[in-house]
């Protein structure tokens, strides 16, 4: 991961059976090297249905955005069926500084350190917070520029190709992990706390050449709000 902005959230005090759905868990390393495999329940995406990278305007409340800041890594059918007519689910993308901007001036109800509410509409994504939130320190230009560049050339260079196992296989359903079954937390649960919220699936963006957190999806159905929750090894 990123050095310069990676930070460890440190677990919620829970229950030791309240925190996670990890049981199936071979061990922490198997996972966190990338050999963890997603539950046998989990759907197995026709590779066809998912859009890696795809071309959709991404902005903020303000009217601000940067499709080299702030993208869709990929999009995908939310229900995991193929050839229904409905809106596609997005894991995003964005450069977050956790150092000595104060980010926090603009966390809202949907948008805070770990987590980024957004809603999809007319092949749009729009976030909901202000642009700053994820702006940075002068001192940290330098990496955003580094990881805008780094994001470029993973776009540009990416095909299917990268996601094939030892056996020259694709299976979707370790790359968009845990579809129609429960998270596994890299750390502990932090499911938002929204009556009836469904999840989604979660990503490890590393799998696609991104050096960021595990990405894990949730949906309000009420308010059609995405929350997408980041969280570190």
């Amino acid at each position: 991961m990123f050095s310069w902005f990676k930070k460890k959230k440190q677990p919620k005090n829970k229950l030791e059976s309240e925190i996670s759905h990890s049981d199936d868990f071979q061990s922490d390393e198997e996972y966190f090297l990338g050999e963890f495999k997603s539950s046998t329940n989990a759907i197995e995406l026709p590779i066809d249905s998912v859009e890696f990278f795809p071309k959709i305007e991404v902005f903020c409340q303000d009217g601000m955005a940067d499709d080299d800041d702030i993208f869709s890594i990929c999009s995908f059918p939310r229900s995991g069926v193929k050839g229904e007519a409905q809106e596609k689910a997005h894991f995003i993308s964005s450069f977050r500084e956790y150092g000595d901007y104060p980010s926090d001036k603009w966390y809202n109800e949907y948008c805070t350190d770990y987590l980024i509410g957004f809603k999809v509409k007319e092949n749009k994504i729009e976030i909901l917070c202000d642009s700053q939130l994820f702006g940075v320190s002068e001192s940290y230009e330098r990496f955003k520029d580094e990881y805008r560049a780094i994001c470029i050339k993973v776009k540009a260079d990416f095909t299917t190709d990268k996601l094939k196992d030892e056996n020259g296989t694709i299976e979707m359903r370790n790359t968009i992990r845990q579809l129609g079954s429960l998270p596994k937390w890299a750390q502990s649960d932090e499911t938002p706390q929204i009556e009836n919220i469904q999840f989604v699936a979660q990503l490890d963006p590393y799998k696609l050449g991104l050096d960021e957190p595990y990405l894990f999806l949730f949906y309000d159905e009420k308010e059609k709000v995405y929350y997408q929750v980041e969280q570190y090894t």
